[in-house]
């Protein structure tokens, strides 16, 4: 769509050009967004430039930043057509999608580092960027930018989008009027009209996703548990384990053993020392459990009650428990010393 400018009594269209041709390189041009994100990606950290910290590939993100949600956003920019760049983009995300809040921060760390400009606040201003409700991950933005976009790769990215991915593309047009130079930002998809039912509606398709993802790994089974100081009727697999690792650490059995026990379940208990309260324990323990692709709150106990003492230390633990639970209690069990008797049976299993 072209721009006018009002001069006196006329609408005269102004000059379309190209970054070719005002002499801008692709690299040019992704420095003056780089320092300017907003306008193509609203609430948006830069955390990365031609970011590529992976192994066995040269492939390099243009720009790599955060949400204030907490998502992951992959920017790509292509100076004249956008070409195949959506499916460049969708390697990005999945390449990206396992990135850890700490890994986050130690990449922007790096990136402020190679600016030349102070680092040592990275973990705060992250921190502070970030909605006091966001979770960190969950999702991977991807933001295309380009002067022209051709006709399969928009029917690409709407059928994307309508699958629950959320791509969004970015026209960029350069004009000239006298000696000034213009650039025309049209976010068309999503339409800005229809941002606020496609965010809705991509919400429903997550929660819609995670409702079925739980109900199908939902454990029904219950177990009872006899102990020396007595019996524990209609546990879950999760108070059945955490019963008897609790157990355990009373009977003052190496936390080093437990986990080699469980060794399929890595950072299977995290600890800090002192008495912490839970808030405490999921603050200092989250870099840990974020090294292991965790979160303390989605993947650990997070009450008061389920806290873990032992030798001067808290621990927290993991809380999703499946098909090798009772595997899991079993090599548990075997560490206790002789002198404490503890059992389990089942009382009924999943249905």
């Amino acid at each position: 769509m072209p721009v006018f400018e009002l001069n006196g009594n006329a609408i005269q269209a102004l000059q379309e050009v190209t970054f070719a041709g005002l002499g801008l390189r692709e690299g040019t041009v992704q420095r003056f967004l780089r320092e300017k994100i907003e306008v193509i990606s609203p609430d948006t950290l830069v955390i990365a430039e031609e970011f590529g910290d992976w192994e066995d590939s040269a492939r390099r993100i243009d720009l790599l930043g955060i949400h204030k949600t907490g998502d992951l956003v992959v920017i790509e920019l292509k100076r004249v057509d956008a070409g195949h760049m959506e499916l460049q983009a969708l390697r990005y995300a999945a390449m990206v999608s396992t990135m850890t809040r700490s890994q986050a921060v130690e990449t922007y760390r790096s990136y402020l580092q190679a600016q030349g400009r102070a680092s040592d606040q990275a973990e705060q201003t992250v921190i502070n960027f970030l909605h006091p409700d966001a979770k960190f991950g969950e999702s991977v933005r991807i933001v295309l930018a380009a002067t022209t976009f051709h006709k399969e790769i928009t029917s690409t990215v709407l059928w994307l989008n309508d699958a629950g991915l959320d791509i969004s593309c970015v026209r960029l047009t350069p004009y000239r009027s006298d000696d000034k130079i213009l650039l025309d930002v049209d976010r068309f998809i999503p339409l800005p009209g229809a941002e606020d039912y496609t965010v809705a509606l991509r919400n429903k398709v997550t929660a819609d996703k995670r409702e079925q993802k739980e109900r199908i790994g939902r454990n029904l089974a219950k177990y009872t548990l006899v102990t020396p100081s007595g019996g524990l009727g209609s546990l879950s697999k999760r108070d059945l384990i955490y019963n008897v690792v609790k157990i355990a650490l009373e009977a003052h059995v190496d936390v080093a053993q437990i986990q080699g026990a469980i060794h399929w379940k890595p950072a299977l208990l995290l600890g800090a020392p002192g008495s912490l309260t839970v808030e405490d324990a999921a603050r200092q323990l989250a870099p840990q459990a974020e090294a292991a692709g965790l979160t303390p709150d989605g993947d650990y106990f997070k009450d008061q009650r389920r806290l873990l003492q032992h030798e001067g230390m808290t621990y927290i633990l993991r809380r999703k428990w499946g098909h090798r639970t009772e595997e899991a209690v079993r090599n548990v069990i075997a560490l206790l010393p002789s002198s404490i008797k503890v059992t389990f049976s089942i009382e009924s299993r999943d249905d």
